[in-house]
């Protein structure tokens, strides 16, 4: 620990629950007691083998095989000794490993998961072939000879929750009766029983449970009643009444989606509560995808770590989740509690797209997948991302973590010095500000969002976004902060965009795009792209990549406490003429809305 994270640290502690402290203090001193000898044969829960509902699971992941057309990209790769995980090519002799340096420990818990065995059996789904049986077996038995039991990183919670799902269906699979499989099976899901991660709460207490229920509703089946009773606590906790999961990144809502669908799947008759966080969860999935077919980057977000939305949609949909209801199809469109507002495609050309981020960061007492990214939004036309989200790179041992987690990240204000939020580590928050929508309806005819941030440091930024469909869109700015500060307006654009700057107002020309940018009442404008120092201009819509795009930074100096700035976007460049006496009464009349 460095001396300079104890403040941090100082102002991290109240946020989290009592009872989330005590966890975290018995998990670190369960570490260094000898509690995996009391995991032995003599203590494992009794197996009775539930063929209705391995058949049932079987059918889900025919489903998968069905939807997963290519898959042999995938498995060629895994048969010549490899996965790949979170961008990394990882060898499976890492299994034989009690850690391995050279690889992130994200990519370690994806190797110890065993994702590669539920490759394998999607692919025997599709094409019956004994050498994925065999393969598995392998794999599976020189997992149990090099991992004791607790003694490495396999035995982490997040990936045997996992694990034990995957080998579960293997066994049924492919008809195993093999006695140390089966053993070890039922002495990892006794582990995971005791080992749920309440200290870190959240998507990981899901997963947790996930395993736990899958195994013992095929295999071990007195074990589950008390954790379905327990999932019904995380489920009515963490799904919000709007469909969103409660950490507020739309990677993790995919990530939940799918544990608990593959949770209804292996059940004979699922409770109410599960259908209806399903059914919740599908509607806010199906409009949450964007026009590309794919979600927004906000938070810890990135494409191709999960299925696309159109797949996991695609299987949801078959478990009596309803599909997108008529009042949720309107050009405008919000999840208050979840704090998304997205205007939709109308008949308007071009197709313009928008999703603004504004609320809650997430839980109080777990903002590890937070960004800021507050009144940032992210804009497609013509199904094209326009001006996008920094996304992220990785976690540990990433160099682009702490920028992406940043303020300058994203389409938003930043105050010199300031940040939305006080993160540190690769996890943690101190410190933070909170955003409050103030107005979300329609104006003279057309979407206005407009909402409002406020700094734990006294700062207020407000931001107007005024959408035109078919003419362009106007973002406002009002900073209240102290003097002598600077304030940066950032336009993140896509790496395909390259802008041109020409009389005051700057062009994009791509394919389809056809866009100008007018900057108001700046002082200074740059165009910044794969900076090092201090980081600015990387975009990572994949795990593990990151590659330069051009930054739009549109300053201005404080010197009265209060400024205001803003640009238009024209929809169509050759129409370079902007509306300046329009934007000035627009901005009057809403500011007095607001009471600015």
């Amino acid at each position: 620990m460095k001396l300079s994270e104890i403040p941090k640290i100082i102002h991290t502690i109240p946020y989290y629950k009592k009872e989330q402290l005590g966890w975290y203090f018995f998990t670190r001193i369960r570490k260094i007691l000898p509690i995996r000898l009391w995991f032995n044969k003599a203590n494992i829960p009794l197996m009775k083998m539930d063929k209705e509902r391995l058949k049932r699971y079987q059918q889900y992941a025919k489903l998968w095989a069905e939807v997963e057309e290519n898959i042999h990209p995938i498995l060629d790769k895994i048969l010549k000794g490899a996965v790949m995980y979170a961008g990394e090519t990882i060898p499976l002799e890492c299994l034989l490993q009690k850690q391995n340096i050279s690889i992130s420990p994200l990519a370690m818990y994806g190797i110890h998961s065993f994702e590669f065995l539920w490759h394998l059996c999607l692919a025997y789904l599709q094409s019956p072939n004994n050498k994925y049986a065999e393969f598995a077996k392998l794999w599976i038995k020189n997992w149990i000879k090099s991992n004791p039991i607790g003694k490495t990183v396999g035995w982490d919670p997040y990936p045997t929750s996992y694990r034990i799902r995957y080998w579960c269906l293997a066994i049924y699979l492919w008809k195993w009766n093999d006695k140390e499989i089966l053993d070890s099976l039922a002495i990892q899901t006794k582990w995971l029983s005791k080992s749920i991660e309440y200290h870190l709460k959240a998507n990981h207490v899901i997963q947790n449970l996930a395993g736990i229920i899958i195994s013992s509703a095929t295999f071990f089946p007195e074990l589950l009643p008390k954790f379905l009773n327990e999932l019904e606590k995380e489920v009515k906790e963490q799904i919000l009444e709007d469909g969103g999961h409660y950490e507020r990144c739309p990677m993790y809502h995919l990530h939940v989606l799918i544990d608990l669908l593959m949770v209804m799947a292996v059940l004979n008759n699922p409770p109410e509560y599960l259908k209806g966080a399903v059914s919740k969860m599908t509607c806010f999935l199906q409009n949450m995808t964007l026009s590309d077919g794919e979600i927004p980057l906000f938070g810890d977000s990135t494409f191709g770590h999960f299925p696309q939305p159109k797949k996991i949609l695609t299987v949801a949909l078959k478990y009596n989740a309803p599909s997108i209801s008529p009042e949720l199809q309107n050009a405008r469109t919000s999840f208050p509690l979840t704090g998304y507002y997205l205007i939709k495609p109308n008949h308007s050309k071009p197709m313009v797209e928008l999703v603004i981020r504004a609320g809650a960061f997430g839980p109080d007492y777990q903002l590890a997948h937070a960004h800021c990214d507050q009144l940032s939004y992210e804009l497609l036309i013509q199904g094209q991302r326009v001006i996008v989200d920094s996304g992220i790179h990785g976690y540990a041992k990433s160099p682009y973590r702490e920028f992406q987690r940043s303020t300058r990240a994203h389409n938003t204000v930043y105050v010199t010095g300031e940040e939305q939020l006080e993160y540190w580590g690769t996890f943690r928050v101190a410190r933070r500000g909170k955003s409050e929508v103030l107005y979300w309806e329609e104006y003279n005819g057309e979407p206005l969002f407009v909402g409002r941030f406020k700094y734990y440091t006294g700062t207020s930024h407000t931001r107007l976004l005024y959408m035109l469909r078919g003419q362009g869109m106007l973002c406002w700015d009002w900073i209240h902060t102290k003097n002598n500060r600077t304030v940066e307006s950032l336009i993140h654009l896509h790496p395909n965009l390259i802008p041109e700057f020409t009389n005051s107002f700057l062009l994009i020309n791509h394919d389809k795009i056809n866009l100008c940018i007018h900057p108001i009442g700046q002082e200074t404008i740059e165009i910044l792209s794969g900076i090092r120092d201090p980081m600015q201009g990387w975009y990572s819509e994949q795990f593990g990549n990151a590659v330069p795009n051009s930054v739009l930074v549109l300053k201005k100096k404080v010197k009265d406490k209060n400024i205001s700035m803003g640009y238009w976007i024209s929809f169509n460049a050759d129409k370079t003429n902007i509306p300046k006496g329009a934007i000035k009464q627009w901005v009057e009349d809403i500011g007095k809305k607001i009471n600015i």
